[in-house]
């Protein structure tokens, strides 16, 4: 008979690999993307859209992104430390939708918010947008700017 004090360890760790490897990678939903290669334009080049806090599903206020323009997003919020993976998986998730729409995030074009104050490019192109998080439970501080295309 075999010694069942070695299968135990063995099967919890394969367990944690089946769940943090796909964490750790990113997997998740294709429609998320990472920032753009680069960065955000200097402030003297910024242009403010929006500011404000985010709930859950309530998009926020439109802004308009003009044409040769990137739109940027970022965070203040913080990591929650009480949160399981919140470090590997990011603060949340914003999603992108046509002004006036219904937020659909099993449709809306999204991005990771993984870090507070780190810049991430939004996947919008010319037009009236609006913004909106479906994380639960969270509310989210938000800034978006633009910048001149092809610079971040």
């Amino acid at each position: 008979m075999k010694d069942r004090r070695f299968r135990r360890p063995v099967l919890l760790a394969v367990g944690a690999l089946l769940v943090l490897v796909p964490a750790a990678a990113g997997c998740g939903s294709s429609r998320s993307s990472k920032a753009s290669a680069g960065s955000i334009c200097p402030p003297a080049q910024q242009e403010p859209l929006l500011a404000g806090v985010l709930t859950h599903l309530t998009p926020s206020a439109s802004f308009r992104l003009a044409s040769g323009r990137t739109a940027w997003a970022v965070t203040s919020n913080r990591p929650d430390q009480d949160q399981l993976f919140s470090s590997v998986g990011g603060i949340a998730r914003l999603a992108v939708v046509r002004a006036g729409g219904a937020a659909d995030p099993s449709s809306d074009p999204a991005v990771t918010l993984r870090h507070s104050d780190e810049w991430v490019a939004l996947p919008v192109g010319p037009g009236d947008w609006q913004v909106y998080t479906d994380n639960l439970g969270i509310s989210l501080g938000i800034r978006v700017v633009s910048c001149p295309s092809g610079r971040g």
